[in-house]
């Protein structure tokens, strides 16, 4: 398979959408490592409805069949649904709230934290590069891409950080290693991800939301951890089936989890009952905060009803997509190049978001993460190809805001790796940073298993 994307079901099936066809293909992850290709997403998540009831009604037990039939079934639903993908984590607690918003595709970072004094940077990108007087100055050497804006009161603040020249120092110029191990941040015999671990490692049961995934995938991150998937907005949370089918996927539920013991035993069914009814009794109205019309921001939208509600929600992923530009970026001023567009929703979204939430600010951090950056110089087609260091930015009302951190190695030829920039921060170090001081993460290695952080100094 040739450079797919991927989103995540569980820990064993994997949706992976491929860059030059349409069609998702479920793919099924061995404990061997093997993997089987079950079918076309949709076809597999009509076959697996049906296995799903024949298996509920066989009083011979659980199989291994029915456990992937039932992850499909209820997996392959972001597929075939438009609406928002959520997943809910069975236990909670009362920390502060992460949201995590993964920039697939591998953001252009150059183009946005500008070095605009580096006269590299302007010999490499003749046809890209933002010139200092349209950049955004917000430090020495530095601007931001015009599109940003939005966001600029919330660096002028001290609210919102870049931390650059960071990155995956074992990263491939693979979408789909790249991503996969950045979400894992562990060795790959470690199938459960970064958030996943934090999640485990600090599990409650005194409360029922700990975590919730908007949009198209599962966050690889939060895996290793129980959660229920669904599709819709708040007020129709529920277990996905065909009409009639819904019984017979609830049954199903309650036995692999009863099989499963530990964690898992819990009746699926009265988990699921229990955080429908807490989002409709709970669910607050939309604010009037201007969000972008567009998939990222009605989830930021959503994200903000499950905060405002009052849930003890810890963590929240979502996905801003299409970063993969490798031709036609667009000018800056285009206001139909894609480069422009992404950056406008980004920051468009990520303003509204600190709007809607108000008070609750001061107790949320907001952390992106994408997969590698983009080739210093710019390719024969007016975009950049894979590259190696990257941007992240970090944003929050207790973030060491106002300022870029990280070492900035330049972008002189001998300072570049391989034609790329060089990574001179670990992003598990600006994670863990967050995870440790605004989640009270207690043990920092079991979430960063052979990785011991540096600080960052990103987070107050």
């Amino acid at each position: 398979m040739k450079d797919p994307h991927l989103w995540r079901l569980s820990d064993d099936i994997v949706p992976m959408h491929m860059h030059d066809s349409e069609e998702e293909v479920l793919v099924h992850a061995a404990p061997d490592g093997s993997c089987e290709v079950l079918s076309s997403a949709r076809e597999a998540s009509e076959i697996a409805a049906a296995g799903a009831l024949a298996d509920a009604d066989c009083p011979s037990g659980v199989t291994r069949r029915t456990v992937l039939a039932s992850m499909a079934a209820l997996g392959a639903l972001g597929v075939v649904s438009g609406t928002p993908r959520y997943a809910f984590a069975a236990t909670p607690t009362a920390r502060d709230t992460l949201v995590v918003i993964f920039l697939r595709g591998a953001i252009d970072g150059l183009q946005v934290v500008v070095p605009v004094d580096d006269p590299d940077y302007r010999r490499a990108r003749p046809g890209l590069a933002i010139r200092p007087e349209d950049a955004l100055p917000v430090a020495d050497g530095f601007g931001l891409h015009p599109a940003t804006r939005p966001l600029l009161p919330m660096w002028q603040a001290g609210q919102l950080a870049v931390v650059n020249a960071v990155g995956n120092p074992k990263a491939t110029r693979s979408h789909f290693d790249s991503q996969l191990d950045m979400e894992r941040a562990a060795p790959a015999a470690v199938r459960s991800g970064w958030l996943g671990r934090h999640l485990a490692a600090t599990s409650r049961s005194t409360e029922l939301v700990r975590a919730v995934t908007v949009g198209s995938r599962a966050a690889v991150s939060a895996a290793g951890f129980p959660t229920a998937s669904f599709s819709g907005d708040l007020e129709n949370f529920d277990v996905w089936s065909w009409e009639g089918y819904r019984g017979g996927v609830h049954k199903t539920l309650d036995r692999l989890h009863r099989s499963a013991g530990g964690a898992l035993a819990a009746d699926a069914s009265k988990a699921v009952a229990g955080v429908a009814t807490l989002a409709r009794a709970r669910a607050t109205k939309a604010g009037t905060a201007p969000y972008p019309d567009d998939d990222f921001g009605r989830g930021l939208r959503e994200v903000a009803r499950v905060i405002k509600a009052g849930a003890p929600v810890e963590a929240a992923c979502l996905d801003l997509d299409g970063w993969d530009l490798h031709r036609n970026h667009g000018g800056p001023f285009e206001e139909w190049g894609p480069m422009r567009r992404l950056v406008d929703s980004f920051a468009r979204g990520l303003a509204a978001f600190r709007t809607d939430l108000g008070s609750r600010w001061g107790r949320t951090t907001v952390v992106t993460l994408s997969e590698f950056g983009r080739r210093v110089e710019q390719n024969s087609i007016g975009g950049t190809d894979h590259g190696h260091g990257n941007i992240m930015f970090v944003a929050g009302g207790n973030v060491v805001g106002g300022r870029i951190h990280g070492r900035w190695p330049g972008l002189a030829s001998s300072a570049l790796l391989d034609g790329d920039l060089a990574i001179t921060t670990d992003y598990r170090d600006v994670v863990a940073e967050i995870v440790t001081r605004r989640l009270r993460t207690p043990n920092i290695s079991a979430v960063f298993p052979g990785h011991t952080p540096k600080p960052v100094g990103v987070i107050r």
